[in-house]
């Protein structure tokens, strides 16, 4: 297993108080985070996976790997950064490595591998030629084992914690029972949460993507405008949808906030 933490300040809430609906992001600040942490917890990985097996892992040993997933790209950049730093610790290029990556690469892309080890670790995180090569350089790898299991990442967003878990659900939706026996997967999470209960709903779950029901632009700023008004509302209060009768677009026996009371009591109520 492994493990990074750090204190740092490129994603928090609340921001004013407890009034806004919106976190504070150092855009920067986040990815690099992100991708240092992705190192980290990578080496100490291996550094462990070694001490128990003898054996140091790469990539090539994962059915799939899956991340968490604040946005699609910066998932192509993780998977990037993973095989980029087996090439380095395999030195593929150096030893005449016989391994698949090492061997399908031209004379011209292996000077450009050579040239770009001489860069800082610190500052590949937002180099373009870096991040360009090392996503070339792993496409094929980025579409085998993380690419299709990304749907519910690419058609619903940011999740925060769940986007991870998202792609577990779609791995399980979309594979044979036969086809994930005894095969391991390399999952990258970056923050806190569980997944009890997933796998059994994971093919209903895929299939709802499919059953949710379009909303103009106007809509949807209606509903984010709903949602900045409840976080400012204080208490009483009754959201819109439960005081006028708005048909609300939600799936069956879905729970939904009815009600907050002059204590901040929140009353919830089932949709059928």
């Amino acid at each position: 297993m492994g493990r990074c933490v750090n204190d740092v300040f490129d994603f928090y809430k609340p921001v004013g108080g407890i009034s806004s609906e919106y976190p504070a992001v150092d855009g920067h600040l986040s990815v690099r985070t992100y991708l240092n942490a992705l190192d980290e917890c990578y080496r100490n990985f291996q550094h462990w996976h070694t001490k128990i097996t003898q054996k140091k892992p790469t990539v090539k040993d994962f059915h799939s790997v899956l991340f968490h997933a604040p946005f699609c790209k910066i998932v192509q950049k993780a998977m990037a950064r993973l095989v980029y730093t087996d090439m380095t610790k395999e030195n593929g290029l150096i030893n005449g490595s016989s391994s698949a990556l090492a061997s399908a690469l031209t004379e011209e892309m292996r000077d450009k591998f050579n040239e770009l080890k001489s860069i800082p670790t610190e500052k590949t995180y937002m180099d373009r030629d870096f991040n360009k090569f090392s996503m070339e350089l792993s496409q094929d790898v980025f579409d085998q084992k993380v690419s299709p299991y990304m749907e519910f990442n690419r058609r619903l967003g940011n999740m925060y914690t769940a986007s991870l878990y998202a792609q577990l659900i779609d791995l399980v939706a979309i594979s044979s029972q036969e086809c994930l026996v005894n095969k391991r997967i390399l999952m990258y999470s970056y923050g806190g949460g569980y997944y009890q209960k997933m796998v059994k709903s994971a093919k209903s779950a895929c299939q709802r993507l499919d059953q949710r029901n379009k909303c103009s632009p106007e809509q949807y700023s209606q509903s984010m405008k709903s949602r900045e008004d409840l976080i400012k509302a204080g208490s009483p209060y009754v959201p819109v949808h439960a005081s006028n009768g708005l048909k609300m677009d939600l799936f069956a026996n879905t729970y939904y906030l009815a009600n907050i009371d002059k204590s901040f009591v929140r009353e919830y109520k089932r949709h059928f």
